[in-house]
């Protein structure tokens, strides 16, 4: 299956279902670029795979473009990256108590927000004859997940005790919920990552140890990054979105030198006519994608269209404007949004190519 598409995509191939291509050079592109200025920064990069299923060929673009681990937040993904190979795996999301077991054998740090998991890692590390690394989250004002500052020393005391696990660090989520609900702009500062270089340091001096981690989030810290501002004391980011699609998470700005065009996925049109609309005429074309496909999430069209609304299986798209003209059969190209993106990868209905194709230099964000 061919990648080349123009601003409609291709025109006389037959899909049966919606296609997602999948640049996987360019996911090894952004990852390189994404690491690149991280390094300089003194950030080791754990690349998220969460927004396309633990996909393990974008696992493996992810390390060859430099990032020292990969994380997930599902046992499933986790399971298939472990079976296809896959070491140094980082589960982000504090496993349920019947997935414990799952998680030591599937991974092999996890980020824990709630002490009472942690005698059941313990022991399922012990039966596996295995040393299980945790990053104890806290609470920095993202309200997300993470324990009271207040309450961090003991937690450390609390893994200090136990057998077959490591304590490895701290860490925080610097984009809060309150943004993803509202759409607010959030943008992070170096004063939010304060309070865990604090933190680090009362553990130091209560225990005698160093905090080898502290992980300060994800790509939502990315303007932070370019601008040179994250703490000295930080040394580990999570990012999925920065490397997938080429965008920082609060304003879903380009990052400089990388790919947004890593995932494209392509539909059928199914018919295309003229309709009254309040407003007027407008030609719609009726799309072969819906809810089912990518949920309600954001899909930006690959020309000139607009989505007008999108049903369980169909969505409509003003093509009024378009520059060329569009008929019933034609393949129409779209650049997902995170959320869609993890949808489209989510879902039975669109199937996945992988494009192992050469990368112009000259479509990199700038």
């Amino acid at each position: 299956m061919f990648y080349n598409y123009n601003v409609f995509g291709f025109r006389g191939e037959v899909l049966e279902y919606p296609y997602l291509f999948i640049n996987l050079e360019k996911i090894e592109s952004n990852s390189r670029e994404i690491v690149k200025c991280c390094k300089k920064n003194g950030l080791n990069v754990i690349g998220v795979t969460k927004g396309c299923l633990g996909d393990p060929a974008v696992a493996r673009a992810m390390l060859n473009g430099g990032v020292s681990g990969i994380g997930d937040s599902r046992i499933l993904s986790l399971k298939k990256l472990r079976e296809n190979g896959f070491n140094n795996l980082m589960m982000l999301r504090q496993p349920m108590r019947e997935k414990v077991q799952d998680a030591v054998r599937y991974s092999d740090v996890c980020l824990i927000s709630d002490i009472q998991v942690l005698p059941l890692l313990s022991k399922e590390a012990a039966k596996l004859n295995k040393i299980y690394g945790i990053i104890l989250m806290v609470e920095t004002g993202g309200l997300r997940e993470g324990m009271l500052p207040e309450d961090l020393l003991k937690a450390v005391d609390k893994v200090l005790q136990l057998k077959n696990i490591r304590f490895l660090g701290i860490g925080s989520n610097a984009c809060p919920l309150l943004y993803e609900q509202t759409k607010i702009n959030f943008v992070p500062t170096s004063s939010d990552f304060q309070l865990l270089t604090e933190l680090a340091d009362s553990i130091k001096d209560k225990f005698g140890i160093k905090v080898e981690v502290i992980s300060g989030g994800n790509s939502s810290v990315w303007k932070m990054v370019e601008t040179g501002t994250v703490p000295d004391e930080i040394n580990q980011l999570r990012i999925g979105e920065a490397i997938l699609l080429g965008q920082e998470t609060t304003s879903c700005e380009k990052i400089k030198g990388t790919f947004q065009d890593a995932f494209v996925l392509f539909a059928e049109v199914l018919e295309v006519r003229e309709k009254k609309y309040p407003k007027g005429w407008l030609k719609q074309a009726i799309v072969a994608l819906g809810r089912q496909d990518i949920g309600n999430e954001i899909l930006k069209p690959c020309f000139n269209g607009e989505i007008l609304r999108v049903s369980a299986d169909h969505m409509v798209i003003d093509i009024s404007k378009a520059d060329k003209v569009v008929s019933a059969g034609d393949i129409l190209s779209f650049i997902p949004g995170y959320y869609a993106l993890q949808m489209a990868m989510t879902s039975p209905f669109v199937l996945k190519e992988y494009a192992q194709v050469s990368c112009d230099i000259s479509e990199r964000a700038r």
